[in-house]
């Protein structure tokens, strides 16, 4: 079995859909940030696993559950496609 680098780890968060735009920006800077380097600093492995955690199975289902969801929805298909509204709902 492969040793699961932290270079493997950025890339699966980069490439999870469910990663927002800016969660998507910073994995590519630690990413890249890890490359250079060859290491994480012990700041950059912190928000590392908060991003992994954020982004884990369990805590997408719980997100999936709420109710505020639904609203967001309702709220997303009133506005226009491509302007700031829609990005910011």
């Amino acid at each position: 079995m492969p040793r699961v680098t932290y270079a493997d780890r950025l890339k699966a968060i980069i490439t999870n859909p469910a990663v927002s735009s800016r969660d998507q920006g910073f994995a590519e800077s630690l990413l890249g940030s890890y490359t250079r380097r060859g290491s994480l600093s012990a700041g950059r492995k912190r928000c590392l696993l908060q991003l992994e955690e954020r982004y884990s199975p369990e805590n997408l289902a719980k997100a999936a559950e709420n109710p505020i969801h639904e609203r967001l929805a309702a709220v997303a298909s009133r506005v226009a496609v491509g302007t700031w509204d829609q990005g910011f709902v």
